[in-house]
């Protein structure tokens, strides 16, 4: 049996993570000041911020039902053991989402915290559940088994989206390579040629790996993003397809010998935000907001 000390040091960090107002919360420090308002939104053009994004969002709508919980006393103590256990499994991938998303959003030397990032993201603090209603007492009921599932292994969420983005990588690269073979000539062509065949040499194990192992994990997935893997990669090769000119090309073949090319590069750390300049400020947020983002349209 938990002790009294132990079930309180609980209840009120679901309470604060979950930033709900049923305990006296400290003063609220204000949040710091978004350095890039054009990195508002989902990052479909960064992988793995769009990945650390998603984790975050899971992982607050966790504590938000953990602490729902609170109010279904048949459940409470349950429901903190096996979020203790759950959150404590997951620390490491929720403490890097949280520290890249801040880093993300307010830069390198912001004091940004857990309420600061689900105000940014536009995330609820609360569940549509009222407290003595049969769906909360449900959902309550459930909510140990549920946590087992692989798709709230935050830690295992990681890593799959770090192998499809090397596989995606891969899969838009030989689109790209096989598009550009047909516009560019001459001493141009031999040239894309010579380093894309490096390019396979040096990456094509790492996307053998990768491949490897979704094979071996996919059948256990239960929010795969296909029923199979070689669905998933016919689906990708579609999408894939590509267009160009022959300077855009130019600049593949160049990006080719580039470290960023490299499929161990293809979930790589996003840099800080540069601070905008006064007057751009207004005009990048309106932009921002008008501007639909294209996944991965910051490849070339």
């Amino acid at each position: 049996m938990k002790s009294a000390l132990a079930a309180l040091a609980i209840a009120t960090f679901l309470l604060l993570a979950a930033g709900t107002s049923r305990a006296e919360p400290a003063e609220q420090k204000p949040a710091p000041a978004v350095v890039d308002p054009m990195r508002l939104g989902y990052a479909f053009e960064h992988p793995r911020i769009l990945t650390q994004q998603r984790l975050f969002g899971l992982a607050h709508g966790i504590s938000l039902l953990a602490a729902s919980c609170l109010d279904v006393p048949e459940r409470m103590e349950e429901v903190q053991d096996a979020y203790a256990a759950w959150r404590e499994r997951q620390a490491g991938t929720i403490d890097d989402a949280v520290g890249e998303l801040s880093t993300y959003y307010f830069g390198l030397d912001a004091a940004a915290d857990w309420q600061h990032l689900t105000g940014v993201m536009r995330l609820r603090d609360t569940l549509p559940f009222a407290p003595e209603s049969d769906e909360l007492k449900a959902a309550c009921a459930t909510f140990a088994q549920a946590l087992r599932r692989p798709r709230y292994d935050l830690v295992a969420q990681f890593r799959l989206q770090e192998l499809l983005s090397q596989i995606t990588v891969a899969l838009e690269t030989d689109a790209r390579a096989v598009h550009c073979k047909t516009k560019l000539p001459g001493d141009s062509l031999t040239l894309l040629e010579a380093r894309y065949g490096v390019w396979r040499e040096i990456n094509e194990p790492v996307a053998h790996h990768a491949r490897e192992v979704l094979e071996k994990e996919w059948a256990t997935m239960d929010n795969g993003p296909a029923r199979s893997l070689e669905e998933w990669i016919k689906a990708m090769r579609q999408e894939a397809r590509v267009r160009g000119s022959i300077d855009d090309c130019l600049r593949f073949s160049e990006w080719l010998k580039s470290p960023e090319a490299a499929l161990r590069q293809a979930f790589h750390a996003v840099a800080p935000p540069e601070p905008l300049a006064a007057p751009e400020v207004a005009k990048e947020a309106s932009a921002a907001l008008a501007t639909t983002p294209t996944r991965r349209n910051g490849r070339p």
